[in-house]
């Protein structure tokens, strides 16, 4: 696939009426140097899975290590750019080397490909169910269908209690990118291990139905399977975490305003707390898991995973319903610059939407 993109750039640049108006506009010469810092770029993954599958005659560990650098490519590619430029002796302009090598990122295909990962892995939940714990003709003839199916309840309920939990990460995910205007390359790595965790539901889902899904029974495999599942969780929410703090740190150019807590504490505050509700639970349940019997770990990681979404509801409920979008008595926000700047003794003022034209501080969070 690699090796396929790059032939789509040598064909692209052989074929001006295929580039974008920004490309085609440049001379043939400058169009040289823009595509060979595109291929600088896109040879870096084909190039470790070449060095991991070498170094896989020799070492496996370090050839997975190597495959795994692919995860924080994005952060390595405006190295690479920076290495290129200052080796070629070329100066290219900040917006021309941002195109080449990724640090604008638009944010609606990182969506497209988050809320692909989150179907597929929702639609994955029931196969433990489906392939590994489907009952036999023999226990059907047996026992009857509905006492067969019966049985089956704690597989049920594990596997409505994970698809709560997707349910709830892809809400969060939801609110978060309605909050950021732009990614830059951390940003994406930090969505993309989170993917990978979301990845990881379907296997949790198998260790839970094998080794906690008696409740009459539970043992230390059933600690173990409630520290995985709550390991998983933890991180999948905290790398989303992650995304928004990276964005509040690159300020107004990556995050929107109304979110910005020198614009509206109140938005601000609201999509912080929707963040910090499964990290919180989840690490919960992990040093409940340590500490407490078998049975209550069992029955504390399942009433924990229920009571979840309430704690969204509660969250919309008491705060949703206050003002947003009202400016600190110190800050207002200029509609042109896109930027926060000290008005001189201005009282607090509610923005409203004829001031600010088609951005409105005053529209509220996801729900």
């Amino acid at each position: 696939m690699e090796l396929l993109e790059v032939a789509m750039i040598y064909y692209s640049f052989h074929h001006d009426y295929l580039l974008i108006g920004e490309l085609n506009d440049l001379s043939k010469e400058e169009q040289k140097e823009r595509r060979n810092y595109m291929l600088a770029k896109k040879l870096l993954n084909p190039m470790l899975y070449i060095l991991a599958g070498s170094l896989s005659l020799f070492n496996s560990v370090t050839s997975w290590v190597v495959i795994s650098i692919v995860i924080i490519t994005p952060c390595i590619h405006r190295l690479i750019g920076l290495i290129f430029r200052k080796c070629k002796f070329v100066r290219v302009a900040g917006a021309d080397f941002d195109l080449m090598f990724g640090n604008y990122i638009d944010t609606e295909r990182v969506e497209c490909f988050s809320d692909g990962v989150f179907s597929i892995v929702a639609t994955l939940l029931v196969l433990d169910i489906t392939t590994e714990s489907f009952p036999s003709a023999t226990d059907v003839t047996r026992n009857g269908i509905d006492l067969t199916v019966l049985q089956m309840w704690p597989k049920f309920l594990v596997y409505a209690e994970n698809f709560i939990v997707i349910a709830l990460l892809w809400f969060i995910h939801h609110s978060l990118f309605h909050c950021i205007k732009k990614m830059n390359q951390f940003m994406l790595v930090c969505n993309n291990i989170s993917l990978a965790f979301v990845g990881f539901f379907p296997c949790m889902v198998a260790i839970l139905n094998k080794f906690a899904d008696e409740p009459k029974k539970p043992d230390d495999n059933t600690r173990l399977a409630v520290q995985c599942g709550s390991v998983v969780i933890f991180m999948t929410s905290m790398f989303q975490a992650a995304v928004f703090v990276a964005a509040l740190w690159k300020g107004p150019t990556h995050l929107e305003p109304k979110v910005n807590p020198a614009v509206s504490k109140t938005s601000h505050y609201h999509l912080t707390l929707k963040l910090a509700i499964l990290p919180v639970i989840s690490l919960s349940a992990y040093y409940i898991a340590i500490t407490a019997s078998d049975f209550i770990i069992y029955v504390a990681y399942h009433v924990a995973v229920f009571v979840t979404p309430f704690l969204f509801f509660a969250l919309k409920f008491f705060w949703g319903g206050r003002e947003v979008g009202v400016l600190r008595h110190d800050v207002a926000m200029d509609p042109d610059l896109e930027t926060w700047v000290p008005p001189p003794h201005r009282s607090r003022l509610r923005l409203q939407k004829n001031f600010v034209g088609d951005t409105t501080l005053s529209q509220s969070l996801a729900c």
